[in-house]
């Protein structure tokens, strides 16, 4: 039997980048044997940990980037925008990135609607740190998923006809002529 294939889990290379605001790298480390695991820490968030066999790093899966233009050739990028950091990944078989792109953007998806805890509440839990591997995807994560994508796309409804449609149907023509410069220096 061939080994369980874990769509949340990646053995792959792993560049952290901390950025500046003008969105350079100020700060790069290069995790060659790295494991990158989607998961959820105590308070239910969703968190991207990368593990270089020593210390490992979270980063909080709540606004985030995919960069995915190169995924068939086993490269991506998730940028976190909150704190200006960004995880390159390479070197990665491109079906099991696929399947870790398409968990990670369907569970982010879904957990969306959920309003996080405040830093004090946290504080005040006083509960120990735990870390939890995602489950695979469910049928709900999907149909959760495509909801919010579905409120999201939904076509917005106008009031009233607007000024230029209203104008064409009236046949009536506004030219409006920039006002001149009160000068008489012209040639």
């Amino acid at each position: 039997m061939l080994g369980h294939i874990d769509p949340s889990e990646l053995q792959c290379t792993v560049a952290v980048e901390r950025l500046n605001p003008a969105g350079q790298a100020i700060k790069r480390q290069l995790i060659r044997k790295a494991t990158v695991t989607l998961g959820r820490n105590e308070f239910q968030e969703m968190v991207l940990r990368v593990h270089d066999g020593k210390a490992p790093q979270n980063f909080m899966l709540r606004e985030l980037q995919l960069f995915t233009r190169f995924a068939k050739d086993g490269k991506c990028t998730v940028k976190f925008i909150p704190e200006n950091t960004q995880v390159l990944v390479s070197d990665c078989p491109p079906d099991r990135l696929k399947m870790f792109l398409k968990t990670l953007s369907i569970k982010h998806q879904a957990s969306q609607g959920i309003k996080p805890m405040s830093d004090r509440d946290k504080l005040r839990a006083g509960l120990p740190r735990a870390f939890e591997t995602l489950s695979p995807l469910q049928l709900k994560d999907v149909q959760k998923a495509n909801e919010l994508r579905s409120k999201v796309n939904a076509p917005v409804q106008a009031k009233g006809p607007s000024e230029r449609t209203v104008n064409k149907v009236l046949g009536e023509r506004k030219q409006v002529k920039r006002p001149r410069p009160d000068c008489d220096t012209s040639p």
